[in-house]
């Protein structure tokens, strides 16, 4: 995916896979997160969030609506990519909070697909929790992104 992207950090001190980027819109600077928490050995789920300094956390739950949705959709993209190319034999599983985000998730690997492929293996997670390779035509609670060996 070739779209503009921000620039991200990864030195959050609290998180050891932890990115932090900027988001600049009409609400102003927010300081976002994509964290990659562990579930199991080689397993992490992607979180993605606003910073909240107060707790010294993730709210993953706030709709900003800075109104550059796509810019940060495409730097969750790249800082997935960046956290895969370095621990490369980790997966990073994918599941929305809300059903609206899983259906944008969704449209989003539909639409680069063949793209997408072309480096990484993309496991759709179906609601009986079996999973399958990713089929654009079937709807999925979840995702597993892995990188192709080389």
């Amino acid at each position: 995916m070739h779209f503009e992207s921000y620039s991200f950090d990864s030195d959050l001190p609290v998180y050891q896979y932890a990115y932090s980027f900027t988001s600049t819109g009409k609400k102003g600077n927010i300081l976002k997160v994509v964290y990659f928490a562990p579930l199991y050995p080689y397993l992490y789920n992607l979180v993605l969030g606003d910073y909240v300094s107060g707790i010294g956390g993730i709210d993953d739950k706030v709709i900003s609506n800075n109104g550059d949705l796509t810019k940060i959709l495409a730097t969750t993209v790249q800082i997935t990519a960046h956290f895969l190319h370095n621990n490369p034999a980790n997966s990073v599983f994918i599941q929305a909070n809300t059903e609206l985000k899983q259906k944008l998730y969704h449209r989003i690997l539909r639409n680069h697909y063949q793209e997408i492929a072309q480096d990484y293996i993309v496991q759709g997670i179906l609601k009986n929790g079996n999973s399958e390779l990713f089929n654009p035509d079937n709807q999925y609670v979840a995702f597993v992104v892995n990188l192709k060996s080389v």
